[in-house]
């Protein structure tokens, strides 16, 4: 890699990561592009250099951000080799970066509900995709893993998965409209419980 990509990708990653910081304190619609540059300490004018829109930047630190917050959640379970446990500790994990992941949804809500960011325009609902795919395909690969040892009993396992994930991701929303509506220590509790007595 040469120098100046290095030096471009740095500088995409500074100004994705003052957006997003922005974004969530101001809101979307509250937030300039100078706010943005000033947070980053750059003008105005290197932020078009890299990004287009305020929209494709807001598309771009949502996907950053939601990267970042899944890669550390499964570096946390790659340690563990026991099934059963590392199914409980794949539900908790997620369970825990609702804090984090709230941040990022509240902004998407806000975005798409001021009709600036189309869900079905954006690029970035492959990565979307791609990132449920991964989780799905990860659930999947722990239920299989479970069977074949013998912890877990014969399941469909794809379609399983596929409702563990969309349970988690399910609760995600309305912590992000008001953390109050879900307590998540119990709700992690009550996932665990309703799906270990499903799979064993």
């Amino acid at each position: 890699m040469s120098p100046r990509t290095v030096d471009v990708d740095r500088k995409k990653l500074l100004i994705i990561g003052n957006a997003f910081n922005v974004f969530r304190e101001n809101g979307y619609a509250n937030t300039k592009m100078s706010d943005i540059a000033e947070a980053a300490g750059i003008s105005k004018g290197t932020i078009y250099l890299y990004f287009k829109s305020k929209e494709e930047l807001l598309a771009k630190a949502l996907e950053t951000m939601l990267h970042l917050i899944q890669e550390k959640a499964y570096g946390q379970l790659e340690a563990i080799q026991d099934s059963e446990e590392r199914l409980r500790e794949f539900i908790h994990v997620f369970m825990g970066v609702f804090q984090e992941v709230a941040g990022v949804i509240g902004l998407l809500m806000e975005a798409i509900s001021s009709d600036r960011l189309k869900v079905g325009d954006m690029e970035e609902r492959s990565y979307l995709a791609g990132a449920y795919r991964n989780a799905i395909n990860r659930v999947e690969a722990m239920l299989r893993e479970g069977a074949r040892r013998g912890v877990f009993r014969e399941i469909d396992f794809h379609t399983s998965a596929i409702i563990l994930v969309c349970m988690i991701d399910g609760l995600q929303i309305p912590y992000a409209i008001s953390s109050d509506l879900v307590d998540i220590e119990k709700a992690a509790k009550v996932v665990e419980e309703m799906v270990f007595r499903f799979v064993k």
